[in-house]
């Protein structure tokens, strides 16, 4: 007989429990609830209800109030991005233009809420399709980074259902049916190109190198404002002088941040002389 708890005996959050969790959350990690989230969150936090053998939410919200581990679980699993590839087509044909005009002999570009990679995928076909052009110089590369262990396992497998390819890039860059019908894989000269790496957005990134673009979109939405702030700083501590600087569409009243000119929606150039 399976331990596992059935998803019917699950008891929704309490007012009282959902207020606990909301706060929880916010005061731990920045993160924002709206109460118009509440089935968002209900689903996405379900399967760890379950696996963790509990029977409702304020169950969840008082192991919450303990601390630990299982803050960094929750933020994890509720702040999945939405993302595609070439989400925002826009801002791709906007780096396609500046990368064109400049003709950079090298370029490193920051995927910083990657989720499954889609998106850094996404910018490695497009410098892909850039150098076969002769815009840009051969020495390029990606970085991927996300809160979460299992997003970026999947990520570094580069597997992904068909449907979700636009087709004139799915013809270059992916192996239809490699593994499955209905399902591609990123060629292995492209994967080679984009490096995953596990790193929360709201602590500085560990590397010596600078981006020429930092892509942090469908993030910023999630949190208060002070954690804005630091995660926008650490983001662009990272970003060369000159640097293009993307988030969401939506997201662009967001950014607080001195030295940055908006070249689009949602697109940002670092000012030479940075502050």
């Amino acid at each position: 007989m399976s331990d596992a708890v059935p998803l019917f005996t699950l008891t929704p959050p309490s007012d009282a429990g959902w207020q606990r969790l909301v706060d929880r959350l916010r005061r731990s990690v920045g993160l924002i609830l709206p109460a118009t989230s509440g089935a968002r969150v209900v689903a996405r936090l379900t399967p760890r209800l379950r696996r963790l053998g509990l029977t409702g939410f304020d169950a969840y919200a008082a192991l919450l109030d303990e601390g630990g581990a299982e803050l960094a679980v929750a933020l994890a699993m509720l702040t999945t991005p939405e993302t595609d590839f070439f989400r925002e087509p826009a801002q791709f044909e906007l780096l396609e233009s500046e990368f064109s005009r400049l003709r950079p002999a090298r370029l490193r570009l920051w995927s910083a809420a990657t989720a499954c990679g889609e998106e850094a995928y996404g910018l490695a076909m497009l410098l892909s399709d850039l150098q076969s052009a002769g815009r840009i110089g051969a020495d390029w590369a990606v970085l991927g980074t996300d809160v979460s262990e299992p997003r970026l396992r999947s990520a570094i497998e580069g597997v992904y259902a068909e449907p979700r390819l636009a087709p004139e890039r799915l013809r270059h860059h992916a192996l239809a049916g490699a593994l499955s019908t209905g399902l591609v894989q990123m060629q292995p000269g492209l994967r080679e190109r984009v490096r995953f790496a596990r790193h929360d957005a709201r602590q500085p990134l560990v590397a010596d190198e600078r981006f020429d673009a930092v892509l942090l979109r469908r993030l910023l939405l999630y949190f208060d404002a002070p954690t804005r702030r630091v995660v926008v700083a650490h983001a662009l501590a990272k970003l060369q002088p000159g640097g293009l600087f993307l988030v969401g569409a939506a997201e662009q009243g967001l950014v607080e941040a001195a030295g940055l000119t908006r070249l689009g929606s949602g697109v940002f150039r670092r000012s030479v002389d940075r502050p």
